[in-house]
């Protein structure tokens, strides 16, 4: 696998989308090369951070304000 296609298939590979053969070829080529390996690393890092985030609820007071600025423009 080359570097280009790993990293494309990084999203598809956190999201648990890839085919069985391309897991396999995907993990190997992250054991191996350790660029993918630093790249991946920080990609799943701010996965897992921005994931997180999506879980804190908006306070209505601030839904509200976003509202009346957009409608204010």
């Amino acid at each position: 696998m080359t570097c280009e296609k790993f990293r494309n298939l990084i999203s598809l590979y956190l999201d648990h989308l890839l085919a069985e053969d391309e897991v396999e070829a995907f993990e190997k080529h992250l054991e191996e090369c350790e660029d993918c390996k630093t790249y991946f690393d920080e990609i799943n890092y701010a996965n897992e951070l921005f994931g997180s985030m999506m879980d804190e609820e908006v306070p209505e007071k601030l839904v509200e304000r976003i509202k009346k600025t957009i409608r204010s423009l």
